[in-house]
């Protein structure tokens, strides 16, 4: 296996570590069923869709920049959202932020994708 096969592997992995820690908490954790079954067979088939894409680019995405490029910033801001996805059910917070996650995913990875930039701008200099 060439290394960008190797690289490619890894990252999906990654992505598919951080979607199944991530639907796993919110399964069984937060009760977070999906949408709700009164839904279209379509929108809820779009929504898993969506949710799923999403859960496994914010762990491939920043995975694949840190073994591209050596961009540490957006594996380590994953983490940290992961994380804090983990830990916000044993807080004293009225609204958990997994389903906000779950929804605006894109202007997270938009968000680790300029930290990202400024990392490789930074190291450049």
């Amino acid at each position: 296996m060439d290394s960008s096969n190797r690289r490619f592997a890894v990252a999906a992995g990654v992505g598919l570590l951080n979607l199944a820690v991530l639907l796993a908490y919110g399964q069984f954790v937060l009760d977070l069923g999906g949408p709700s079954p009164r839904m279209a067979t379509l929108d809820v088939a779009a929504t898993w869709a969506y949710w799923l894409v999403g859960l496994w680019t914010m762990g491939a995405v920043p995975a694949a920049l840190y073994l591209r490029s050596d961009a540490v910033s957006p594996l380590a801001l994953t983490a940290l959202l992961t994380g804090y996805c983990l830990w916000d059910s044993f807080s004293a917070s009225m609204e958990s932020f997994t389903p906000l996650y779950y929804a605006l995913w894109p202007a997270f990875l938009v968000a680790l994708a300029a930290a990202g930039a400024v990392e490789r701008l930074l190291r450049r200099r």
